[in-house]
């Protein structure tokens, strides 16, 4: 495994692409989104979303590329020796080991705890990559989410450090042509455009947050990632940092010819 570089190389033209993305409609009504609905693993019903066609700058080419500490999220090359077979148990010690080495250098955190792994696959009907502008936590359901790690006395510890729930992206497959993971720049974003929406499970009740459409909201992405390459991003934050915004996106004039999209996310605690 390589150590953190920074220097991601210029790729793709100047001309920014245009992708759709689905935003949460003001309905005046707490938005929910139901998950494995009825016991069927991946039978989900969304709330109606707002299709809104928005420009997209490749954040390679941008004078001041987005890092960690100022925007919330940062592309970097980082290698994995991890072989990502079908269980994770085939590869989520090595990986984790490697995600901790990772965040305590781009997120400058004292301790990491890895707590979630997601593979996502366009061909696999359960786990689909996710097309609505959302955010991975609220406030709440992360505090919730570090309590059943930690404990609560330990998790009051942490609040008083200042911690964040940061999400590491991957793709499993070369090059990523398909569905892009797309961002919003959090300072294009005012804190009246989130909206709390509620994740009902068969068993219990999650919470994310979603984004309502502006019209002034900034969005990057990196055209043609590889396995070699990860984002990391702030999801949730007891420090006010900035949540960061995110999407699987579809391009316009996406030729229909290009692999499905196949990517790794992990979750982890981070303590600064």
């Amino acid at each position: 495994m390589e150590s953190c570089s920074f220097s991601i190389g210029e790729r793709g033209e100047e001309t920014p692409a245009r992708a759709r993305l689905n935003y949460n409609l003001r309905s005046g009504s707490k938005p929910q989104i139901m998950i494995d609905v009825d016991g069927v693993p991946g039978k989900r019903i969304d709330p109606d979303y707002q299709r809104v066609e928005v420009e997209l700058k490749n954040a390679s080419l941008i004078k001041h590329r987005p890092t960690f500490q100022d925007h919330g999220f940062e592309f970097c090359n980082y290698s994995s020796d991890s072989e990502f077979l079908g269980s994770q148990e085939d590869f989520r010690v090595e990986y984790e080991l490697e995600i901790k080495a990772m965040l305590k250098e781009v997120c400058k955190a004292v301790e990491v705890i890895v707590f979630d792994h997601t593979i996502r696959d366009d061909e696999d009907i359960a786990r689909p990559p996710a097309r609505h502008v959302h955010s991975d936590y609220s406030s709440g359901s992360a505090k919730s989410r570090l309590i059943d790690f930690i404990g609560e006395d330990k998790a009051k510890y942490w609040e008083r450090a200042g911690y964040a729930v940061v999400n590491v992206w991957r793709p499993l497959r070369d090059k990523v042509q398909c569905s892009p993971l797309v961002f919003a720049d959090p300072r294009s974003v005012d804190p009246s455009d989130w909206v709390e929406v509620d994740l009902i499970y068969p068993d219990r009740k999650g919470g994310i947050m979603g984004l309502y459409y502006r019209p002034s909201h900034e969005w990057l992405y990196l055209p043609d990632m590889t396995t070699e390459e990860v984002v990391v991003f702030t999801v949730a934050s007891s420090q006010g940092r900035p949540s960061v915004a995110h999407s699987a996106a579809d391009i316009i004039g996406e030729s229909g010819t290009f692999q499905p999209r196949r990517s790794i996310e992990t979750r982890s605690f981070v303590r600064f």
